[in-house]
């Protein structure tokens, strides 16, 4: 028993199941990355948090200095400094969150891909099932080599240009190409 031959269409359908896996391979990476980033920011902001929290008694402390000792210039000096990093700190803050709100739009991103991924594994294997019916649907008791062979020339044709068995091979594989 013969069975119908796609070969350029087996050929696409290993394209992309590979393109799938090699895909899904990827992802599973990129979402790695994203998670282990993730924590690495949850992490920076309980350290930006305690910073913050060191900074602010730090400035009390300072205040009631200064406050005791007026005429002491290195208060004011160290009050000036500890406001000015804990604004750094708090613009710290903003850019984590931002970072944390990024790391979710690119996950988000990443589900699209897959969704997309897993919509070509749908016509890879639409594809597949489609073959297989159409070799079972070509498929015929009679294997081909003891099959009559067909007639190159009917009675009543008024031509005596015939394909060569070369010829239909090559159209027939021209024409799958295509």
């Amino acid at each position: 028993m013969r069975h119908l031959e796609i070969s350029n269409g087996q050929k696409v359908v290993e394209e992309l199941d590979t393109v799938t896996k090699d895909s899904e391979e990827k992802a599973l990476e990129i979402f790695d990355s994203l998670d282990t980033l993730g924590g690495s920011f949850d992490d920076i902001e309980k350290g930006i948090a305690k910073l913050e929290a060191t900074l602010n008694i730090n400035i009390d402390i300072l205040e009631n200095m200064e406050k005791k000792f007026p005429e002491t210039t290195l208060f004011k000096i160290a009050i000036s400094k500890n406001r000015d990093t804990l604004k750094s700190v708090v613009e710290f803050k903003e850019t984590i969150a931002n970072s944390h709100d990024e790391i979710l739009y690119i996950t988000d991103t990443m589900q699209y891909q897959d969704i997309h991924r897993q919509k070509i594994e749908r016509v890879v294997n639409l594809m597949r099932t489609l073959a297989n019916y159409m070799n079972h649907l070509f498929s015929g008791k009679v294997e081909d080599s003891k099959r009559v062979s067909s007639a190159r020339h009917i009675e009543g044709d008024s031509t005596s240009d015939l394909l060569s068995d070369e010829d239909l091979e090559k159209l027939l594989e021209d024409f799958g190409s295509k």
